[in-house]
Parts: structure tokens; C-alpha cells; sequence
């Protein structure tokens, strides 16, 4: 299931990458990937356009990826092992801990006109807090189930779904190094859904095991 998977993927890619609807890259007037990972280095990781800015007048496109590898070397530098790992956990919370997953902040870019519904999804309006409330919590709950189906089939050896959970924990890694926002997660949330309803199977058939023996005594 795993190959298919990563067969399915590049296909998928390659085709995507081949696709004539895509610009062509102007390698010279380019930011560089090392800007993403210099730019993932700053507080939380999220965007930050000083460093946007600063990589633009670094110069050509050589000189762009010269001053982030060196200001990628400074950051860490700076940071230390215990500062590293503090960015990191911070970095992890800031993707994870969020189940609006960013969405109000795209929400208030400019609405044509306002809905009484904004109430309910705009930082701004008093109804927003309910909303984050309810959906931080789904997301929690879901997290904590995805983890307990994890730990359920880690127990019993089982690797039919593997690559769920391996995708999530790739996707994890990756915006641990890339600059990062919650929203960079909505595309795996079906992935997370189906997780989390494995944790509930996984739960409920340990729940009923545990009174089934207790029964028997």
C-alpha cells in the first residue's frame, strides 16, 4: 500500500510539474528555497516580510541564496541547542495548536461586504471566540485519537495504514525546517479525520475489551 502510494504521488507530480498551465520559473529573479528555511528560523517561523524583503535586495540570485545560507548560520548560532529546541517546540505548537487553521486571518483580507456569519469567524468580532473555542477543541480531540489509533497499531504491529500517520509526521518535519502557518495542514486533514476515527475504533474495542474481561472476573 505504501509503494502504490509513492507511485501514485510521483505520478501525480510529474504530471502536475509537466502541466503547461505552470509559469516557468525565472531562476534569476527567483527567491530561493534556502529563504523559506531562513525565514522558518525567525520567532514561531511564520512569514515575515522584513526577511522576505531582505532576500530580494541580497542581490542577484547566487547572492540571495549566499545571504540566507548566512543568515540561516547566524539564527542557529545565535539560538544555541536550548534556544533550537525551544523555537522547535514553539514552532510544533504553533502549527499544531490551532483549529481554525488560519482561515480568519485570509477571512478579513478584504470581504466585498460583511455577513452576519463573520460575527462568528473574524478576530475582530465578539462571536469569534466560541468558534475558536469549539474548533481548537475538535482539532484536539482529533489529534488525541489520531495518536491513541497510532499507539493502538504500533501495539499490535500492524502497518496496513502506515503511511497516514508517516505523511503527517513528514508534513511535521517539513514546516519544522520551512516557514510555517496552520493552514499548511488543511490539505491532510481528511488524512487526520480517518486517523481519528481509527483511535475511536481503536478506543471503543479496548473499552469493551477492558468490560468484557471485567465481566468474566
Amino acid at each position: 500500500m505504501l509503494l502504490s502510494f509513492i507511485c501514485t504521488y510521483m505520478l501525480l507530480s510529474a504530471a502536475v510539474s509537466a502541466s503547461p498551465a505552470l509559469y516557468p520559473r525565472d531562476q534569476e529573479n527567483a527567491v530561493p528555497y534556502t529563504h523559506w528555511v531562513m525565514m522558518g528560523l525567525h520567532e514561531n517561523g511564520y512569514y515575515y516580510d522584513p526577511d522576505y524583503q531582505s532576500t530580494l535586495a541580497a542581490g542577484n540570485y547566487a547572492e540571495r541564496v549566499q545571504f540566507n545560507l548566512d543568515e540561516i548560520q547566524r539564527r542557529v548560532k545565535d539560538m544555541g541547542a536550548a534556544g533550537m529546541a525551544q523555537h522547535l517546540t514553539n514552532k510544533l505548537s504553533f502549527i499544531w495548536s490551532d483549529g481554525t487553521f488560519f482561515a480568519p486571518m485570509k477571512l478579513r483580507q478584504a470581504p466585498l461586504e460583511y455577513h452576519f456569519l463573520h460575527n462568528f469567524l473574524l478576530f475582530e468580532f465578539g462571536g469569534f471566540g466560541a468558534t475558536a473555542y469549539l474548533a481548537t477543541s475538535a482539532h484536539l480531540a482529533a489529534l488525541l485519537f489520531m495518536a491513541a489509533g497510532a499507539v493502538s497499531a504500533i501495539r499490535k504491529k500492524d502497518h496496513s495504514t502506515a503511511f497516514m500517520p508517516l505523511s503527517l509526521l513528514g508534513i511535521t518535519v517539513f514546516l519544522l525546517i520551512w516557514e510555517a502557518r496552520s493552514r499548511y495542514i488543511v490539505n491532510f486533514i481528511p488524512i487526520i479525520v480517518i486517523c481519528a476515527v481509527c483511535g475511536v475504533f481503536a478506543v471503543a474495542k479496548m473499552w469493551y475489551n477492558h468490560d468484557m474481561y471485567k465481566t468474566k472476573e
